[in-house]
């Protein structure tokens, strides 16, 4: 119990710098909520007001804790302060080959009927457009290592003043990365779905370097023949090879062989050549496309150094499953525009500070191996430890209340009496 205190007052402790630091600006009641709310998701590893003001414990009707918490949660729209506020702290750590993977994740509220701008989003489980909203995220990572460092993240929706697209948004991140770091720094990895000329358009007139994962449907000039991006990867011989250990959908692990080639094409919207490259093996029915525009110094090197750059990528996947399982967000219940996009900004902070605020020093580490230990898992730590040391934070700050205030105990005063005579 003795370390148990300890360590939940150094997480305080390191929760009220850390909001000091990004409030830095803010009034008084805006820091105080900051650090509150912060502490309270951790606490709870719940984005609900309702357990977070429960986590806070303050000597006051609980009701009266949400109420608050819910006024400031609504009253101003703090994505883009934050959001600038992380990128410029983390942009020092971001290189030149560092891999920055952008992605869309939703929030599904099928049953909602009083949100504020509920729209549509895609539900990649039911494969479907269900009502909800959109959440862009961007993070970067190392090729090597199991860093991951949370750069932007914004809701929005379908039906918001100001909506335009979902292109726009992704190219909106993009910007908001590239304003701080610059133009030579980072690599850009999109998923499928990312070769839309809009997308692509975008990226090449920034100059940004990227990495896309084509559909296949696109039409590209391969020696100045017209072309499917699928029929230009199938005709292709992949003389390189490499063997890779994936995990399957049933837990197991698979090795694979994969062929991989490289092929100059030029995109029919862009006059200047970039390269494909291919790899087959890993799908059964078509081989796997990348886009890129980095430059060709070795044929066989680069074809494999792009492939570990798209594979780093799901090392940043891991870090949106991340942001919506571990506190609970699709359970969200604010309804105001505004208090749904400052709670995935809380969440962002959250992330940020396990992943990176935790990790700088070496105090922080030891740290860190403790709240890995309070985790209590059966098995050793996974690759991906944020989860662990969310779960280490929960168990040690658990009932733990935030402020230094006690609750006063209950004074009883004397009860008045009136004089009772009997007449006889």
């Amino acid at each position: 119990m003795g370390n148990d205190n300890k360590l939940g007052t150094k997480i305080k402790g390191q929760v009220s710098r850390f909001c000091q630091d990004i409030t830095e600006g803010m009034n008084k009641p805006r820091k105080e909520f900051f650090k509150e709310t912060m502490y309270g998701m951790m606490a709870s590893e719940d984005v609900k007001l309702s357990e977070v003001a429960r986590s806070l414990g303050e000597p006051i009707k609980l009701i009266k804790t949400e109420g608050r918490l819910s006024r400031q949660m609504s009253s101003v729209d703090c994505t883009g302060w934050i959001n600038e506020v992380l990128i410029e702290k983390a942009g020092w750590q971001i290189g030149k080959e560092t891999v920055i993977a952008v992605d869309l994740t939703s929030i599904a509220k099928r049953y909602g009927k009083k949100m504020e701008a509920l729209g549509y989003a895609w539900d990649g489980m039911e494969k479907q457009a269900v009502k909800g909203y959109e959440i862009c995220e961007a993070i970067a990572a190392e090729v090597k290592g199991q860093r991951v460092i949370p750069l932007y993240s914004e809701l929005y929706s379908t039906a918001m003043e100001g909506y335009e697209s979902e292109n726009k948004q992704i190219l909106k991140a993009v910007d908001g990365v590239m304003e701080v770091v610059g133009q030579e720094k980072g690599i850009y990895v999109i998923d499928r779905g990312g070769d839309r000329k809009a997308l692509l358009e975008g990226l090449l007139a920034r100059g940004a370097m990227f990495v896309i994962r084509a559909m296949g449907n696109r039409h590209i000039n391969v020696e100045e023949e017209k072309q499917s991006i699928l029929e230009a990867a199938r005709g292709l011989r992949c003389r390189y090879w490499r063997e890779v250990t994936v995990e399957t959908k049933e837990g197991l692990r698979e090795k694979k062989v994969l062929h991989i080639g490289v092929r100059e094409i030029t995109l029919r919207f862009w006059s200047k050549p970039i390269n494909l490259v291919v790899i087959k093996g890993w799908n059964k029915d078509k081989p796997m496309m990348l886009l890129t525009n980095l430059e060709i110094a070795d044929r066989e090197d680069f074809a494999q150094k792009v492939l570990e750059i798209y594979l780093t990528r799901w090392k940043c996947e891991e870090g949106f499953r991340f942001i919506k399982q571990s506190y609970r967000l699709e359970d969200v219940r604010v309804r105001s525009l505004n208090g749904l996009r400052n709670t995935v900004m809380f969440v962002h902070m959250i992330f940020y500070f396990i992943s990176v605020v935790l990790g700088q020093r070496l105090k922080m580490s030891i740290l860190l191996m403790k709240l890995c230990q309070k985790a209590l898992r059966f098995f050793e730590i996974p690759s991906f430890k944020q989860y662990a040391i969310a779960d280490g934070i929960y168990r040690v700050l658990f009932g733990r209340r935030f402020g230094n205030r006690e609750p006063s105990e209950p004074v009883f005063e004397d009860q008045g009496y009136l004089p009772l005579t009997f007449a006889l």
